[in-house]
């Protein structure tokens, strides 16, 4: 009701930006108040916020990879675009707009990822997010994913990858 409230507010007084901010800034009071009740109603203590602990050794491993991540974004993302949106024309001979923006945006999207994975897992793993058990499990998927490259590449037991 409240956000029925502040959205005839408004339109007549904001601009589009300023209507978005009313919609996120009642979205957020809105979680705030379901939290808070059902907080309540769970009777929940702040000494339960220890078993939140591996939550948040996760959240800080996301924000240091997102940090590092968004740095390369910020400081190469037209570049590499521009580099890809060259290559899907001069190498690939894409003259639509759609696909060269495909091509561009993909690589783009692919060195983030390849910059955010490893400073997570590096993060988490030495954060102790990631537990022995699950590194075990890890080690042994990428050993049978090698023999299987082994065999498929034909490639004998004495020259595997």
């Amino acid at each position: 009701m409240a956000l029925v409230a502040a959205l005839y507010f408004g339109i007549r007084h904001f601009e589009l930006t300023g209507m978005i901010g009313i919609v996120v800034v009642a979205a957020v009071l809105e979680k705030i108040a379901s939290t808070v009740m059902i907080a309540r109603k769970l009777d929940v203590r702040a000494s339960d916020a220890m078993l939140l602990a591996g939550v948040g050794k996760t959240a800080v491993c996301a924000l240091v990879a997102g940090a590092a991540t968004w740095a390369f974004y910020y400081l190469c993302a037209v570049p590499v675009a521009a580099f890809g949106a060259n290559l899907a024309q001069n190498y690939f001979g894409f003259s639509k707009i759609s696909l060269i923006d495909l091509v561009s945006g993909s690589i783009v999207l692919g060195l983030c990822f390849a910059i955010f994975a490893p400073i997570y897992l590096a993060a988490a793993s030495y954060s102790g997010v990631i537990e022995d058990e699950e590194k075990e499990s890890i080690a042994s998927f990428v050993v049978r994913l090698r023999q299987g490259a082994a065999k498929f590449f034909g490639r004998g037991a004495e020259n595997q990858i």
